[in-house]
């Protein structure tokens, strides 16, 4: 199957050393993958994770992990989705694990990391947007897993629930967003509005906005 522009342009970001630099078997599975030849590419890599040599290669792990995340965001709706997203994530986890801050695999893998957290941001959002809720929710279920203090996963799994009118989920998600140190005035607004409609909890709200209008005497909303 032909790649897709887009998707060799993304692939072309992810490969930052030239393939004359790279060990000659994992040059191979990056130049498959650039043409396009994924499984190939997944075939070379698996054999190099269990070649003792090139165990202690972080170019390894790194190139494996962006195999995989290229498959994954492919065949992001195939059941092998799952399993891809596991083998990009333990890859990456574990250039960061061999190898120093700073360095530059471990920088790569820091970036490509980041990279995955916002691609399953950006699904949920598109989710939620489209009143698919329980799949927003599960988009930002990964993102929790992948990274626990990443308070924007809470913030858009708090918006999502509250439109799904599971308010005692949202409150959930809101309350663990502002626990990681987060704040946006909206977020008070939301929780004020629940304790007092859905809680019937009025000081608790007028608790809520009034710590908010100190944080934020700007903002005409509160």
């Amino acid at each position: 199957m032909a790649m897709s522009r887009t998707l060799f342009l993304l692939i072309l970001a992810l490969f930052p050393i030239a393939l004359n630099a790279l060990p000659r078997s994992i040059g191979q599975a990056v130049e498959a993958f650039e043409q396009g030849n994924l499984q190939e590419a997944r075939t070379l890599l698996d054999t190099a994770a269990q070649d003792p040599t090139a165990q202690t290669w972080p170019c390894t792990w790194y190139y494996r992990g962006v195999v995989y995340e290229g498959l994954l965001r492919k065949y992001i709706a195939t059941e092998e989705a799952l399993d891809w997203h596991i083998q990009a994530l333990e890859a990456y986890q574990h250039v960061l694990s061999m190898t120093s801050p700073h360095t530059q695999y471990h920088s790569f893998a820091q970036a490509n990391l980041a990279g995955l957290e916002t691609y399953y941001l950006d699904r949920g959002r598109r989710y939620y947007r489209g009143e698919n809720f329980m799949q927003a929710m599960g988009q930002f279920a990964i993102v929790k897993a992948m990274k626990p203090q990443a308070p924007q996963a809470y913030l858009y799994a708090g918006i999502a629930a509250q439109q799904d009118e599971d308010y005692a989920l949202a409150w959930q998600n809101y309350t663990e967003y502002l626990s990681l140190g987060a704040s946006h005035p909206a977020v008070h607004r939301s929780m004020a509005h629940i304790a007092f409609v859905q809680r019937h909890n009025a000081a608790q709200a007028q608790s809520i906005l009034d710590q908010a209008l100190a944080q934020y005497p700007w903002d005409q909303g509160l």
